[in-house]
């Protein structure tokens, strides 16, 4: 078995993937990987998962996501000869597998090994190592694993990787490789613009390409960044490297006796006895002492030292780790400007304890981008990329992915003066972000200046709703505008945004929109491609000639029933064909519910998709919710879109909730409110903008069937008197209408063969009004 942290949480048995299950489950797989062959205890667990939010049930919960990994990752309960297994332990557990199969600590390990070849001089073999090292990273860390131990392990293998790229670096340049080094140096400055130790080795490889230009254009924007960001001026060490290559003075690497890479006038050679003096301890003004700076002074006169000490445990004061005032807790950080140490962590040896890791494979160049940005747009203005995770098991959406791909490699391909715009609406839980996430990350590469994402939080239920300008800021600021120069009003900041992103290749992803007015200045120019999702379906008309307007469905009950299959395991479906296309169908179709619904059958193994659907059709907005967890509940999803209709459509929203039959004409619906058909019509259009109902037909409206009994459940906040008129109305309605029926006047055409329908209706609106009559529920009037 073989495990992957350096990204998404991965694992393979015998060369083939496995799922290993929800997004919980993976934490405590993460965690339990990152100490294997140690037995931690279920508060442990609890701790890493939940951190100071832990739920009543969380030593339950632990125990189901141990049952579901054993299942997922097929591993026995006691040690096997050789093999891995999850067994349990004195209150805990104990994940025994070779650490060589866990590729977090294998990168670890080659990290430390590759130090130990610098120090005895093998730096041909360290360099490959580290090249192996960095090749075991996907993406960042534990991406999209939730809890705080989560949080911290990805800072940490963060900080590590972008020491073991300073280091790999370091060793390019000590071989002469420059050009090699400037790619991926230049594309983690923008990642880390705030690591003067990265930017004093892009100026180094910038020069030794004969770029001296550039190298001098790092500097100023170094600067710049740093008095906007901090008030700060560059440290001492890049400021002396800044004047060796203004004064076109060669800039060369050598190292000390600790194999530590020092900066030398002359060529840096080793000298005799590797002392801890650059250039055989002959320079003038060189250090004498590892914890002070190794000094770069040409000629007789003393230089500046660049610092090569040690680096401070938990967070220590000075430039360690490449950012100022900070340092990695284990002691890896590394000395930062033109001196290039690596501080005493480059020294220590791994502990007896180290994993050993095959023989690693050598390729042939770090992961970095194909070509090097521009020096300016890339060191100054940072390079966002900040869309979200994508959810797991994307599965439909053929025709519109097609559409989407489309608009975007033309916008990609052919910006145009006014960006590419797609619009995507659809109702409550239908996968509207979801679908915009899986193109925007399929298609990232086309934007190599960036991927913005704004929530406007259009619902503006759990958080108020973000206006023009906010939205403005918040992208300003990912683009590198200090607060202190933000322009106050939202003209300055619309034509400061179109200023930074002309001629750009970014793309922008605006989630939750609710109107036209808070995307217009978002639109004016600025991003090549943006990608909408929103609820309401008038904002397909947004006044751009370059405007995609898709609206989204429910799934297929097939491709519902794959997507189920997919979430909660093959296995769990077998056998089980008709009662997965009814539980299908109780979802609506929807890829929320679906979820929640997949993820009830992961949760427990002993629910069957039968018992599952039958409790859904006992109490179906019930059973579609995640406990502790609103932002995946169907209901809070509908009470979104509910909520941000107009008062009068709201009020709509719920008389329609007492009506029986599945049809709702202009007519009915007037006589439920008590107004006129023009007032209903409105009303109407607006509950279908916000997809809360749909329109089959000229007069014609239906609920969808999750939504009808949301719209029910709404129908009891209206008070009392209210509920009681409304279904007198529509009864008197209704035998008005018999009873024309009855003496042979001519009753509207349609209603002709739909008598059992309106009496099966009828009997449910008495049936309603005394259900309402005895609850005596809602507020009185």
């Amino acid at each position: 078995m073989r495990l992957e942290l350096l990204g998404t949480v991965r694992a393979w048995q015998h060369g083939q993937r496995v799922v290993v299950g929800p997004p919980k489950q993976q934490a405590v797989l993460g965690f339990l990987a990152s100490r294997v062959n140690e037995a931690v205890s279920i508060e442990e667990i609890a701790d890493a998962v939940w951190g100071s939010e832990l739920p009543r049930t969380a030593g339950n919960a632990v125990h189901t996501y141990v049952a579901g990994l054993r299942r997922a990752l097929g591993l026995p309960r006691e040690k096997t000869a050789g093999g891995p297994a999850l067994v349990s332990t004195g209150g805990g557990y104990a994940l025994l597998v070779n650490p060589a199969n866990v590729d977090a600590r294998c990168f670890e390990h080659r990290l430390a090994e590759a130090r130990r070849l610098c120090v005895r001089g093998e730096r041909r073999a360290a360099l490959d190592l580290l090249e192996s090292a960095l090749d075991l990273w996907r993406a960042e860390a534990y991406t999209a694993v939730p809890g705080p131990f989560a949080v911290v392990e990805r800072m940490r293998l963060q900080e590590l990787r972008f020491t073991a790229v300073e280091e790999w670096a370091a060793e390019m340049l000590a071989a002469g490789r420059h050009a090699e080094a400037a790619v991926p140096l230049g594309d983690l400055v923008v990642k880390a613009p705030l690591r003067e130790r990265l930017r004093a080795l892009l100026m180094m490889s910038l020069q030794g390409c004969g770029r001296r230009a550039h190298a001098l254009a790092v500097y100023r924007e170094t600067r710049e960044l740093l008095h906007a960001e901090l008030g700060i001026e560059p440290c001492p060490d890049l400021r002396a490297l800044h004047e060796r290559i203004l004064a076109d003075q060669p800039v060369t690497l050598g190292r000390d006796a600790r194999g530590r890479l020092v900066i030398g006038a002359d060529g840096g050679a080793e000298g005799p006895g590797g002392g801890d003096r650059a250039g055989g301890g002959a320079a003038p003004g060189a250090a004498g002492t590892e914890s002070e700076s190794a000094g770069t002074g040409a000629g007789g006169g003393a230089g500046s030292g660049p610092a090569g000490g040690r680096a401070g445990a938990g967070g220590g004061a000075g430039i360690q780790g490449g950012v100022r005032g900070t340092g990695a807790k284990d002691g890896t950080g590394c000395g930062t400007g033109a001196g290039l140490g690596t501080g005493a962590a480059a020294d220590a040896h791994p502990p007896a304890s180290a994993p050993p890791c095959a023989p690693p494979r050598t390729p042939t160049q770090v992961p970095g981008p194909p070509s090097v940005p521009s020096v300016r747009s890339a060191r100054v203005t940072p390079r966002p990329a900040q869309l979200p995770p994508t959810v797991r098991g994307f599965i439909g959406r053929a025709a519109q992915q097609r559409r989407l791909r489309s608009l975007v490699d033309e916008a990609g391909a052919h910006p145009a003066k006014a960006p590419a715009i797609a619009v995507i609406d659809g109702a409550p839980g239908v996968g509207k972000s979801a679908l915009a996430l899986q193109i925007a990350h399929e298609t990232a590469e086309r934007f190599p200046d960036g991927q913005l994402f704004v929530d406007l939080c259009g619902s503006g239920l759990r958080r108020p709703r973000v206006s023009a300008g906010e939205a403005l800021g918040l992208v300003l600021r990912s683009l590198g505008v200090a607060e202190t120069r933000l322009p106050a009003t939202v003209d300055g900041r619309a034509r400061l945004y179109r200023t930074l992103l002309s001629g750009k290749r970014t793309l922008l992803f605006l989630d939750d929109a609710h109107d036209t007015e808070s995307l217009a200045p978002l639109l004016s120019g600025g991003p090549t491609c943006v990608l909408v999702t929103s609820r309401w379906r008038q904002l397909g008309r947004l006044p751009s000639p370059h405007t995609e307007r898709i609206e989204l469905k429910p799934l297929t009950p097939q491709e519902s029933v794959r997507l189920l299959a997919y979430l909660a395991g093959p296995r769990r479906l077998t056998g089980a064909r008709q009662e997965s296309f009814r539980l299908a169908l109780l979802c609506g179709c929807l890829p929320l519910p679906l979820r929640i619904a997949a993820g009830a059958l992961v949760e427990d193994p002993a629910l069957s998709p039968a018992r599952l659907a039958d409790d859904i059709e006992n109490g179906r907005l019930e059973q579609l919710t995640v406990v502790g967890d609103t932002a995946a509940s169907l209901r809070m999803s509908f009470r979104k879109s509910y909520r941000a209709v107009p008062p009068e459509a709201a009020r709509m929203f719920r008389l329609l909730g007492l009506h029986q039959g599945r049809e709702i004409t202009e007519s009915t619906a007037a006589t439920l409110a008590g107004i006129t058909r023009e007032g209903a019509s409105r009303r109407l259009d607006l509950l279908a903008a916000g997809h809360l109902l749909e329109q089959t037909g000229p007069d014609r409206y239906r609920f969808p069937d999750l939504l009808r009994l949301y719209a029910a459940e709404c129908a009891e906040e209206e008070p009392l008197r209210g509920r009681t008129g409304a279904l007198s109305r529509l009864l008197a309605q209704r035998d008005t209408e018999e009873a024309g029926a009855g003496t042979g006047a001519a009753p509207p055409r349609r209603a002709a063969p739909c008598r059992e329908p309106l009496a099966s209706e009828r009997c449910g609106a008495h049936e309603g009004k005394r259900r309402t009559a005895r609850s005596g529920g809602g507020r009185s009037s």
